[in-house]
């Protein structure tokens, strides 16, 4: 065989396992999880893919790492800050339940936070405001 053909055959294999890994969040969004994985697995079963099954484990680790650091609150902050400005900041990003939460303290900051949460990113730090506040003037001069 040739490495031409190894190629194509890993590059179909890794596409096909990560499908494979994506039908199945979305299956297990539909119905429980069980009834998910049954369905999954008798499909997988038909279809002759049950070598698969490693590669569709490795992108399903991957994918809910992914998922993992999207549900997680980051907020980066000049100093430590009180439960009732992280519980603002979890409602003004609209924090879902049972998300996580990292709290960094980043010395380059001059004050205020900067948030990010799933694609969202709310930037209230100093040196942010400062900058607009400049070109807003730059701007209207």
């Amino acid at each position: 065989m040739t490495n031409k053909i190894k190629n194509t055959l890993k590059r179909f294999y890794l596409m096909e396992t990560k499908y494979l890994a994506k039908a199945l969040i979305k299956l297990s969004y539909k119905t429980t999880s069980a009834k998910a994985s049954a369905k999954f697995l008798h499909f997988i079963q038909q279809k002759g893919l049950l070598p698969l099954l490693p590669g569709v484990v490795r992108h399903l680790k991957k994918e809910l790492e992914m998922q993992k650091e999207m549900n997680t609150l980051k907020i980066y902050s000049s100093h430590t800050l009180a439960g009732q400005a992280i519980d603002t900041i979890k409602k003004t990003m609209k924090v879902r339940g049972g998300a996580g939460e990292e709290v960094t303290i980043e010395k380059d900051l001059i004050g205020g936070f900067r948030a990010e949460y799933d694609t969202m990113v709310y930037d209230a730090s100093v040196k942010t405001q400062l900058s607009k506040l400049t070109a807003f003037l730059k701007e209207i001069h």
